[in-house]
C-alpha cells in the first residue's frame, strides 16, 4: 500500500511571502520497492530530492551469477568498507549477497532514513539516549557508526514535529555472534556519483566525483570472520583511495 506524507509551508513577513512544499513516501510496483523526498519552492520547484529503488530475494536469486539477495539503484549510500568508513550518498547502484536478516557490520551500524525538513530525532538504544539531531533541512536522518552490543539492541527513534507532533519508529537486532558461519563468504559492491542526485539536482558539489566501493568477509571458523574493504574515488583534479582489514571475532558460545 503506498505511503505518502506532504508538508507545504506558507510564510509571510511584512510584504513577502514564501511557498515550500516537501512529500516522503514509499510505494511497491512493478516488483521494485521505491522510496522518494521531494522538495521545493516557488523560485525552484524542485530544490532537493531523492528517489531510490530496491528489490530484495531471500533466496539469492538477483543478478545472475552474482547470487545477490538486495539490489538498489537511484540515490544511494556508497558501501561501507569497513567500522569507521562512512558511506557517502550519490546517485548510482548498490547489491550484494549478504542475508536480509543480518548486517553488514555486527559491530556498528547506521541509522538513516526519511524525515520531513525541520523535524527533530532522537535516537534510543534500550530505552537509554545515546544521540539526537535538531531541525533536519535535506529529508532524512543519518546516525552514523553506532555500536552494537552484545545480545538485544532496542532501537528507537523518536520525532517531533514543529506544530507538536510526535511519531515513533523502532528497530531491533541481536548479536549473538560472527555473520559468518566456518566457509561462508559474503560481499556488497557500490558504484555511484558523489554530489549527484537521481533526478538531477546537487547535493554536495565539495563531494563530487566517481565513487567505487567493496567489501568483502569470510568465515575463517565459526567464531572468527576476516573482511577487507577497497574505495576509489575519483574528483577533479585527483583520485582517492581508502583501503579497510579487519576482523570479527565471537569470545562467546
Amino acid at each position: 500500500m503506498p505511503v505518502a506524507d506532504l508538508q507545504l509551508n506558507y510564510r509571510r513577513d511584512n510584504d513577502s511571502s514564501r511557498t515550500s512544499y516537501s512529500l516522503l513516501g514509499a510505494q511497491d510496483f512493478a516488483y521494485l520497492s521505491a522510496e522518494y523526498f521531494l522538495a521545493g519552492r516557488e523560485q525552484d520547484l524542485l530544490s532537493d530530492s531523492r528517489l531510490t529503488f530496491s528489490k530484495q530475494d531471500v533466496n539469492n536469486n538477483l543478478l545472475g551469477a552474482f547470487a545477490a539477495s538486495e539490489l538498489e539503484f537511484g540515490d544511494i549510500t556508497a558501501t561501507q568498507i569497513g567500522s569507521r568508513y562512512n558511506g557517502q550518498y550519490g546517485r548510482g547502484f548498490k547489491f550484494s549477497n549478504y542475508q536480509l536478516d543480518r548486517k553488514i557490520d555486527n559491530n556498528r551500524i547506521n541509522l538513516t532514513g526519511a524525515i520531513q525538513p525541520g523535524w527533530d530525532v532522537e535516537l534510543y538504544r534500550n530505552g537509554i539516549l545515546i544521540e539526537q539531531q535538531l531541525s533536519l533541512a535535506d529529508g532524512r536522518y543519518i546516525f552514523d557508526s553506532i555500536d552494537l552490543l552484545y545480545g538485544e539492541n532496542n532501537f528507537e527513534l523518536i520525532f517531533y514535529g514543529p506544530q507538536g507532533q510526535v511519531e515513533r519508529k523502532t528497530e531491533y537486532y541481536f548479536i549473538d555472534g560472527n555473520q559468518l558461519a566456518q566457509g561462508e563468504a559474503a560481499y556488497e559492491i557500490s558504484v555511484s556519483e558523489q554530489g549527484k542526485q537521481l533526478l538531477g539536482s546537487e547535493s554536495n558539489t565539495q563531494q563530487s566525483g566517481w565513487l567505487a566501493a567493496g567489501r568483502y568477509e569470510r568465515g575463517l571458523t565459526d567464531n572468527i570472520a576476516i573482511y577487507t574493504g577497497a574505495m576509489a574515488q575519483k574528483r577533479e583534479g585527483d583520485e582517492f583511495y581508502q583501503f579497510a582489514f579487519g576482523s570479527n571475532i565471537n569470545l562467546f558460545e
